[in-house]
């Protein structure tokens, strides 16, 4: 069995509130029309990752590599960076990692800054360290948070994220006092609780989207598990792992109601069965143009799935401004090498680039709408 039994989305693709509708692209009308050019285009979102240090050591991480070098990105250069971003139009900024962007010692003084320039923001977090303060930031001046848990026990919890099992009890208390807060002051902040599943942690499915509706928490989001480097067939064709999935989304899917929403993200597994290809329609990537990504080490790299890969860098914001690296023959030499045949799958690009290319290349009667 495959998870086509199991695709069955909350909402039809083209609903006008989906936050996460792999369509959104199409609200850019401007930027379609500037991807049928081979100029280089301007970013929309900016992901900061202000540190590569982590308090959690999850199994499963994409960037545990990164989390030995213990970089910083400082405070200063956060400024400068934020003002640059401004300045070319980029409308958001996500806080990642890397590592716990909460461990940084400067982050509440530089959110802050980033809200005085209309810069909207979301960050992703484990949710450790969401004390008062750090609460009443988020409520004040974010769109989103979305806190990694992909637990539904402490047990589970401690031996997929490797630490401490009454951590687990710790994070659900944040988590509720973040929503209690979030609900007295009226704030438009989505609090979302992310499993990403995989055969290590799937029985843990429903036990763990009942604890985030008791949490207060807007949508309980799911979605594969995909290594970068090592194997993916546990979501091959026939895996086992289909069928305890969809197990568990049966007891799931009932617990959705009108302040309580169960995002399967369809599109993503649909993709990562198709291990021939991941889903690429699409030879040529343009995504990365529009999600601008920067480490903890300072470096503006391609995207975030080459973090710290200086072989995919185009340039230091400790060296020079981010405007101009943005702008620099570095990123205009480094673009048409790209092979997407050898990037990861399913990266933060992959549904841009998808419809970028559906956009750019229809020819089927398009002149019969």
């Amino acid at each position: 069995m495959t998870g086509e039994r199991m695709t069955r989305a909350a909402r039809p693709t083209l609903d006008l509130a989906d936050n996460f509708s792999p369509m959104k692209l199409l609200a850019h009308p401007d930027v379609l029309l500037a991807a049928r050019s081979p100029e280089p285009m301007r970013p929309i979102n900016l992901e900061i990752n202000p540190i590569n240090i982590c308090n959690q050591s999850c199994t499963w991480c994409t960037y545990g590599y990164l989390h030995e070098r213990k970089e910083v990105l400082e405070k200063e250069r956060m400024l400068e960076l934020l003002d640059d971003a401004h300045s070319i139009g980029v409308q958001s900024v996500t806080w990642t990692g890397g590592g716990e962007p909460t461990v940084h010692k400067d982050l509440e003084e530089v959110v802050e800054y980033a809200a005085r320039l209309g810069l909207k923001q979301g960050i992703n977090s484990n949710g450790v360290k969401l004390g008062p303060r750090l609460r009443n930031t988020l409520v004040q001046h974010f769109s989103y948070i979305r806190l990694s848990v992909d637990a539904g026990t402490p047990g589970v919890y401690a031996r997929t994220h490797r630490v401490n099992s009454a951590l687990y009890e710790v994070v659900l208390r944040n988590i509720t006092a973040l929503c209690e807060e979030r609900d007295a002051a009226g704030s438009r902040l989505v609090v979302g609780f992310s499993f990403l599943v995989d055969e290590s942690n799937v029985e843990d499915l429903a036990e763990g989207a009942r604890r985030a509706k008791r949490a207060g928490v807007d949508y309980f989001q799911v979605k594969p598990i995909v290594h970068y480097e090592r194997s993916n067939e546990q979501f091959g064709e026939g895996s086992p792992l289909w069928d305890a999935l969809a197990a568990q989304m049966e007891q799931v899917r009932p617990l959705q109601d009108e302040g309580f929403e169960i995002r399967f993200l369809e599109h993503k597994f649909t993709d990562v069965v198709r291990q021939d290809d991941y889903g690429r329609s699409y030879t040529v990537c343009r995504g990365n143009e529009l999600l601008a990504t920067v480490g903890a080490d300072g470096s503006v790299d391609l995207c975030c799935a080459f973090k710290g890969d200086s072989g995919w860098s185009f340039g230091n914001i400790n060296e020079r401004r981010f405007a101009e690296i943005w702008d620099g023959e570095q990123r205009r030499k480094l673009l048409p090498t790209i092979d997407v045949r050898k990037c990861p799958p399913l990266c933060k690009a992959h549904e841009l680039n998808k419809i970028i290319h559906f956009v750019n290349n229809f020819d089927a009667h398009r002149e019969f709408p």
